[in-house]
């Protein structure tokens, strides 16, 4: 069968080059993981996508590698069919392994999500709006081992309102990651709050910014 397998993913028109696809799906070995690797450099972006769907479920070694290339396919159809086998990488499998990993992991598999989750910074987002203080804490804890503070610079000048000090202290920490002129008004307002730790986190991040904190405020 494989034999067969082969010969249509060589020669064979578009549907026949699917239809072998599917039907490879269901064989394991190392041949039929070379056939699938193979696919996935075939001219049609229909057969390199459904060559990318199997590549989950296969022991190759380079299978990230490989599908980390195809988030960088010109055609659509590919790309979504590489983010489908990446599907374990995602901010809740990340914050689900997070208190598990060290520094240099969470970066390296934060880097990862970045490419793989396309919603990434809305769901930070909804993070930042959560009921609980732990999880807002933990949002921005997540979101700056990430790399992707400022891409959600907006949702942390909002959480300088947070009803909870140490929320607001934290969003003015993570601020200094952050440019405009925005941010750069709200940690001005952050001096003025009513708790020392928050004006302490705006004074520090404003610095670091490269803002002279005004003489009246210090």
């Amino acid at each position: 069968l494989l034999d067969f397998l082969e010969q249509l993913l060589t020669s064979g028109q578009e549907a026949a080059k699917l239809a072998a696809c599917e039907c490879l799906a269901s064989r394991v070995g190392d041949r039929a993981d070379a056939l699938a690797l193979a696919a996935l450099d075939d001219p049609l972006p229909s057969v390199q996508a459904a060559a990318a769907r199997q590549l989950c479920n296969r022991p190759i070694h380079d299978r990230l590698t490989r599908l980390l290339a195809l988030l960088e396919s010109p055609h659509e159809i590919v790309q979504n069919a590489a983010r489908e086998s990446l599907a374990e990488f995602t901010l809740e499998s990340y914050m689900s392994e997070f208190d598990d990993m060290d520094d240099a992991v969470r970066r390296n598999r934060g880097a990862l999500l970045q490419r793989v989750d396309g919603d990434l910074g809305q769901k930070l987002r909804d993070e930042l709006a959560g009921p609980s203080v732990a999880r807002r804490l933990r949002a921005i804890e997540m979101a700056e081992a990430i790399g992707v503070l400022p891409t959600i610079a907006d949702a942390l000048v909002d959480c300088l309102r947070d009803e909870d000090h140490m929320v607001r202290a934290s969003a003015a920490d993570a601020l200094q990651f952050c440019t405009g002129e925005d941010v750069r008004n709200a940690l001005l307002d952050a001096l003025l709050d009513k708790s020392a730790a928050v004006q302490n986190s705006a004074r520090s991040s404003l610095e670091e910014l490269g803002d002279d904190v005004p003489e009246a405020q210090q």
